[in-house]
């Protein structure tokens, strides 16, 4: 079907597994970010911590589908290109946040980043796949998941 078929499926494999590594990098640096204000943190409460994880998933839910309908009417390339940088804007963001204000808006932004490629990359492993290569390829691809999450 297409040349390039291995280095594309390998090049979302590798964005998925960052994409994921990203979404769950908050589990990690949560306590950092609650720590006090006087140690380096934000001094989050655990409340305001948990809701940095509902904004990422509200971003997501509410932009997912929204990716899909366009993805149908735009080029998914660019699309995802899109997500990939928003994503990625947003986690340096993220970083850089000195009140939790910008740490919510960041981590919306990953999540509607994060929901442009989640959405998208699958169809393009679809579209390139030979029908009975399709599985296989998929489950590489989504082998990032739990590999990324750990």
């Amino acid at each position: 079907m297409i040349k390039n078929r291995t280095a594309i499926v390998s090049l979302l494999t590798g964005l998925n597994f960052i994409n994921y590594l990203d979404r769950f990098i908050l589990a990690a640096i949560l306590p950092r970010v609650q720590a006090p204000v006087e140690d380096g943190g934000l001094g989050l409460s655990n409340s305001e911590g948990g809701l940095l994880a509902t904004v990422f998933l509200l971003g997501y839910f509410v932009t997912a589908p929204l990716f899909g309908k366009l993805g149908d009417r735009m080029s998914r390339k660019r699309l995802i290109a899109f997500g990939v940088l928003t994503w990625s804007a947003a986690t340096m963001f993220s970083g850089l946040a000195g009140s939790l204000g910008s740490l919510i808006a960041a981590r919306a932004l990953v999540g509607i980043g994060e929901a442009s490629y989640a959405t998208l990359a699958p169809t393009i492993i679809d579209d390139i796949t030979p029908p009975d290569k399709k599985g296989k390829t998929l489950a590489i691809f989504f082998l990032a998941v739990p590999v990324g999450s750990a």
